[in-house]
């Protein structure tokens, strides 16, 4: 009934391609319960959101194809996937970090303190001040940083925006997801 239920379920996943040099092997996607999208008798619609970038490449690097996203953080966090880089049989390991220092900045600010803090081999899919308000603004996206905007500070991200599936990330109080590796 309601799209921004702690229970309800956010999915992160792959393409076949991704990481690949194929044309779609960029490609992440974020599946939910859209609050945009309802069917006939007005309930949420499943629906997907797809977006391109160095994210989804550095995901699959870390060994990564899906992550299920329930619940609601108390606070706002950050998941911050890693691995040893000097060890290639190191677990992948998934850490909730505090990211208060993030809220209410936009996009690319974000991504560029992102940048400053996990430094050159992250990449990042975060929202901005619209999926932090995801009770008054239903159509918030998702972005995900490229090579160029991380590399010349200018604001260009790609964006997961069909669905407001940013929304449904801002409801679980996840502001960041940063995906940090050496490129495979």
């Amino acid at each position: 009934d309601d799209p921004y239920a702690p229970e309800v379920t956010l999915i992160l996943n792959l393409g076949l391609l991704t990481g690949t040099d194929v044309m779609t092997g960029l490609r992440t996607f974020f599946h939910a319960y859209s609050p945009l999208k309802t069917s006939l008798s007005g309930k949420p619609s499943a629906m997907w959101s797809a977006g391109s970038g160095k994210f989804a490449t550095k995901l699959r690097y870390l060994g990564i194809d899906e992550i299920v996203f329930t619940g609601r953080s108390e606070k706002p966090v950050l998941l911050h996937i890693t691995r040893d880089p000097d060890n290639p049989e190191a677990e992948t390991e998934f850490r909730f970090e505090d990211a208060s220092f993030l809220a209410g900045r936009h996009v690319n600010d974000k991504m560029q303190t992102l940048k400053e803090r996990f430094g050159k081999n992250a990449h990042y899919a975060v929202i901005g001040p619209s999926g932090e308000n995801f009770e008054t603004v239903r159509y918030a996206a998702i972005a995900l940083s490229t090579e160029n905007q991380l590399k010349s500070g200018e604001p260009k991200a790609r964006y997961c925006g069909r669905g407001g599936m940013g929304g449904i990330l801002g409801s679980k109080n996840l502001l960041a997801i940063v995906a940090d590796t050496k490129d495979g």
